[in-house]
């Protein structure tokens, strides 16, 4: 998919609302692969090179199903999009940092997301103004 549109709120040293514009050419039953992305917080922007796979998110989950309830080794948890990644600033700021978060989609018929029932996205670096 191309040019998909992520909103949600940070809070840390980069707080405010974000947008990430992104482009992804992955297999719609995996939802993993190389996702590409611009992400904007006020005056900040940076692009992002990430990679989506699947796999046991932390929200935990009552009995494993192996669909909707993944049993693992510390407990059973809900399915999810795992994301890692880096980001380089553009503007704002100069400096890079690593990408990590976790989504659990909510999908169309075909396998297209549609929206996110919830998710958790963090970055991590250094940077300066």
């Amino acid at each position: 998919m191309r040019d998909r549109h992520i909103e949600g709120t940070f809070a840390g040293d980069i707080s405010g609302g974000f947008t990430i514009t992104y482009d992804a050419n992955v297999p719609l039953a995996t939802q993993s692969g190389p996702v590409y992305a611009r992400m904007t917080v006020g005056v900040y922007e940076a692009n992002m090179t990430i990679v989506s796979s699947l796999g046991p998110t932390p929200v935990p989950c009552g009995i494993s199903d192996g669909v909707t309830c993944i049993e693992t080794p510390v407990g059973n948890f809900v399915p999810g999009l795992l994301l890692n990644g880096r980001m380089n600033f553009l503007s704002g700021a100069q400096g890079t940092g690593n990408v990590n978060a976790w989504l659990i989609p909510i999908l169309d018929e075909q396998g297209h997301i549609i929206s996110i029932a919830a998710s958790l996205l963090m970055i991590a670096g250094q940077w300066s103004q």
